[in-house]
């Protein structure tokens, strides 16, 4: 009876205080709030803490802004989503070490995607208990060192659709940037600007064995890069590879996907070579990996292509030359005909 009535008057304060919310409650008691238009008034959901809460989700509202304290009192939190505003900026202490112990304790997914983010300070999810963090779709260009810090139970990353580049002026993605998150599983860092990754950025993810690099500006890939990790799905299609070299890694069996790179067809089949070795023991293929999207360029293609480009540019000044010379054959007929206009009329003086 007590739940009851703390259920009645929980749903009587959501509709007269926050408009554009749904209270739904489950057979447990617990509850769910899913709120959109609030119009950046994120205060608005505070009178509505609750024990029994265990789901926010706040889409479509121009929240600009996660202020410390904003989810406290919602003890039973599991998931936190605020997909699909405008936040520019997470305040320190949204999300720090003490929030986690005595506001959110139990939370499991935090959903950021679809927002304006565009750095991650450091220590901005500290001693997290978070399993899961979606922070595509943002406006990433920068990641400190410790912005993950302590973040020892999360397995799953998503940071795709980003600006995430590693130019050598500005690397965003600095070595050991993974270090503190040594549980992680699922890393998506595809749809970025990245055109190269350090040996030994992901050697610190030991249980890590799905990696998405599709989509991205990268050329090279060494097996240092792959060292200290189980990558069973790797996926580095759409990119502009021309070396790879995959970990001897016998004890996985790996699926990859090498798709619309620009791999020459004398290194690839280098590449093929390597891969199957590494998988090839006494005699018998163990865990023999899947490879498709399987796409070369012949050399010889490569030589006509540019031979194709020149015979172009070629023809191009011949044009040119060919303009230019009517011309000259133009203007020099006129001349001839003004003289011989003025000879026969007698007009030296006005000719000369």
């Amino acid at each position: 009876m007590k739940t009851l009535l703390l259920l009645t008057s929980l749903l009587k304060l959501l509709h007269q205080v926050t408009p554009g919310c749904i209270l739904h409650t489950y057979i447990d008691s617990r509850s769910s709030i899913d709120c959109d238009n609030l119009f950046d008034n994120f205060e608005n959901i505070k009178p509505l803490k609750s024990e029994l809460v265990v789901t926010v989700n706040i889409t479509q509202s121009n929240i600009t802004k996660i202020s410390s304290g904003s989810f406290d009192d919602f003890r039973q939190l599991r998931k936190i989503s605020l997909s699909g505003n405008v936040i520019e900026e997470i305040e320190f202490g949204a999300f720090s070490a003490e929030t986690f112990r005595t506001q959110l304790p139990f939370l499991r997914i935090l959903d950021l995607s679809e927002n304006n983010i565009e750095t991650l300070p450091k220590e901005i999810f500290n001693h997290s208990s978070t399993l899961e963090l979606n922070l595509s779709s943002n406006a990433l260009k920068q990641i400190e060192h410790g912005a993950f810090l302590n973040m020892h139970g999360l397995k799953k990353l998503d940071l795709s659709y980003n600006l995430i580049s590693s130019d050598d002026e500005e690397n965003v993605l600095p070595l050991g940037i993974f270090q503190d998150i040594s549980t992680l599983e699922k890393l998506n860092l595809s749809h970025n600007s990245l055109k190269s990754i350090k040996i030994g950025t992901f050697s610190l993810l030991p249980y890590l064995f799905h990696l998405d690099l599709s989509h991205n500006e990268l050329t090279h890939l060494t097996s240092g890069v792959f060292v200290g990790t189980v990558i069973q799905d790797l996926f580095i299609n759409d990119n502009k590879l021309v070396v790879f070299e995959f970990p001897n890694a016998r004890n996985v069996h790996p699926t990859i996907n090498l798709a619309n790179n620009d791999f020459e067809c004398d290194s690839l089949a280098m590449t093929m070579s390597k891969i199957h070795n590494a998988f090839f023991t006494r005699g018998e293929i163990i865990n023999e990996p899947n490879i498709f999207g399987i796409s070369c360029r012949d050399n010889n293609e490569i030589d006509e292509d540019e031979e194709e480009e020149d015979n172009k540019d070629f023809l191009y000044d011949l044009a040119m030359m060919k303009y230019l010379s009517i011309g000259t054959l133009c203007v020099s007929l006129i001349l001839m005909c003004y003289l011989v206009f003025c000879q026969k009329n007698n007009h030296d003086d006005e000719c000369n």
